[in-house]
């Protein structure tokens, strides 16, 4: 089962989200390795009252507010699948700190977390 092209996200990758309560959710995840980043989509307008200087130091880039209503208290990161592999202590670390994890290689999450991806890949 493949997903559209242009929702298709980095191969191997990951949907996470993270509960947040306030802007303080950046302190919770490692920093991203290898100067590389990751996209996060958030669920309330609130959540993106975050530091730039806090967002770049960290490597995560927030994309937008998820339009759906499933991310009331959480934000959502797209991980890249080579980014996991290259960091397996990083991508421990920020399974350490979810609260869920999707894996969009399989078939059945793509088909029922497809709607999220556009806020990341920019569709």
């Amino acid at each position: 089962m493949v997903m559209d092209e242009a929702l298709a996200p980095p191969a191997g990758s990951a949907l996470v989200r993270v509960r947040c309560d306030d802007a303080g959710w950046i302190h919770r995840l490692p920093p991203v390795p290898d100067d590389q980043v990751v996209t996060v989509a958030v669920g309330r307008t609130e959540h993106t009252r975050v530091s730039d200087d806090d967002l770049a130091s960290s490597g995560y880039r927030i994309v937008g507010p998820q339009p759906s209503t499933s991310l009331p208290s959480a934000v959502e990161l797209l991980v890249p699948g080579a980014l996991m592999a290259a960091h397996p202590d990083w991508w421990s670390r920020v399974l350490g700190v979810a609260d869920q994890a999707f894996d969009l290689r399989l078939g059945p999450v793509q088909l029922v977390m497809g709607n999220h991806l556009p806020v990341h890949l920019g569709t």
